[in-house]
Formats: C-alpha cells, sequence, structure tokens
C-alpha cells in the first residue's frame, strides 16, 4: 500500500511539472530569438562579422519552436507500470519456435454416438428390441428383465396398481399417441388384459398386462414397422 501510495504521488508531481516545463522551455526559446533578431537586424555585416551564423541559428530555433507542441506531448514514465510489479515478475517475453520444433497435435475427444437399437424376429412378427422415448408408460412403473413366457418383448415393466387400471390407462395414451385401439382383449382367466394397438402402415404395438405375485406386469411388443424417435 505505501508503494503504490509512492508512485502515485511521483506521477502526480510528473504531470504537474510537465507543463511548467514546457512554459519555461518556450519562453527561453522565445528570448534567445528575440536576442538573435535584435543582432541580426540592428548590427550591419560590416559591423558583426558573425551576422550569417546568428540569421543560421535564428532559422533554427524558430524551427524548433515552429514544433514546439511535441514539448506537450506526455512522455512514457515507467511509474506508469502495475503498481508493485518489479522487472522479476513480470511475464518472460515469448519467441518464435526455433528449426525442428514440431507443434503438438490437438485433443481429439471421441465423440459419443447414439446407441444403436436393434430388431428381432419373434412368433407375434418382428419387433423392435427397446421402446422410443415418447412411448407411454404407466406412473410409478419400473423397468424389469422379465419377458414373461421366455419369449423376446421390446420391453416389460412392474407395478402395483391394479391390471384393469393399467390397460385402461395405456389404451387412452396410446390412442392420445395416434396409436388407434384395434382390440382390448380381457379380463382372461388370470386377470390379464391384452392391448392391441395399430399405427400407420403397417405399424403393431401389442400391450400384455397381467397380475403375477402382488404385482402387475407390462410386457410391450414395439412392431418393427413403427417409428422409432
Amino acid at each position: 500500500m505505501k508503494q503504490e501510495a509512492t508512485i502515485q504521488r511521483l506521477n502526480g508531481m510528473i504531470t504537474t511539472i510537465r507543463p511548467i516545463a514546457a512554459v519555461a522551455a518556450r519562453s527561453v526559446l522565445m528570448v534567445l530569438i528575440a536576442t538573435l533578431l535584435v543582432l541580426v537586424l540592428l548590427y550591419p555585416r560590416q559591423v558583426n562579422p558573425v551576422r550569417p551564423v546568428l540569421l543560421a541559428t535564428l532559422l533554427v530555433l524558430l524551427a524548433a519552436c515552429g514544433g514546439g507542441t511535441a514539448i506537450d506531448e506526455p512522455l512514457p514514465s515507467v511509474l506508469e507500470a502495475t503498481p508493485g510489479a518489479t522487472a522479476s515478475e513480470l511475464p518472460p517475453a515469448r519467441t518464435a519456435p526455433g528449426p525442428g520444433y514440431e507443434v503438438p497435435p490437438a485433443s481429439e475427444e471421441p465423440v459419443s454416438e447414439a446407441p444403436v437399437v436393434t430388431q428381432t424376429d419373434t412368433d407375434w412378427g418382428r419387433i423392435w428390441d427397446a421402446l422410443p422415448a415418447g412411448f407411454p408408460v404407466y406412473p410409478d412403473a419400473v423397468e424389469t428383465e422379465e419377458t414373461g413366457a421366455g419369449e423376446p418383448v421390446s420391453a416389460t415393466f412392474s407395478s402395483p396398481a391394479s391390471a384393469d387400471e393399467i390397460a385402461t390407462w395405456l389404451q387412452s395414451r396410446l390412442e392420445l399417441a395416434t396409436f388407434s385401439t384395434e382390440a382390448l382383449s380381457g379380463p382372461l382367466e388370470a386377470g390379464g388384459f391384452v392391448l392391441d394397438s395399430v399405427g400407420d402402415e403397417d405399424c403393431r404395438i401389442q400391450t400384455t398386462v397381467a397380475p403375477a405375485g402382488g404385482l402387475t406386469i407390462i410386457t410391450v411388443r414395439y412392431g418393427a414397422a413403427c417409428p422409432f424417435e
């Protein structure tokens, strides 16, 4: 803090002295010009043999006085450097790389790619091995690895809700997603339901809802002809 205050005071003194020095320098030049002008004009060449020298000096001083505006220009000061910084603390100057220098290759980060979803042929038909992100899933349903009867399906979920409640909910949500209901079978002997839905062209979806050990298992077969987005 003391060093910064000292530097600020020195800068203030330099700022104050500069205009005074410029005025004094101009005053000295004007006095010299006036003196030489008197010597050149009042004394003829016979009396003053150095008159040509005085005349040349007068012209030089006039030229210097004419360019005197440069005196007013502020000069750079080392005191204007960053307060508290010394030469040893300044960053080293950058130098051009020498012969044989090789630019290091830019780091290349692997670009993650979206996983490829496969398809499987089943007795029901060819299906996707997963469901698209926008497919309706019953609230609080948890995806499981069970496939039901060991047959390939697109996805399996379990829920504590009743089978008829889940079947009704899925039917309404699939219809809102532009999949028409082809048939809703049930309740079956075990209390389950089978929902068959269709979409554009050959798109088919079969959803089975069946009670099992206090839970309801939901299995979905999402046809390969259906859009996967």
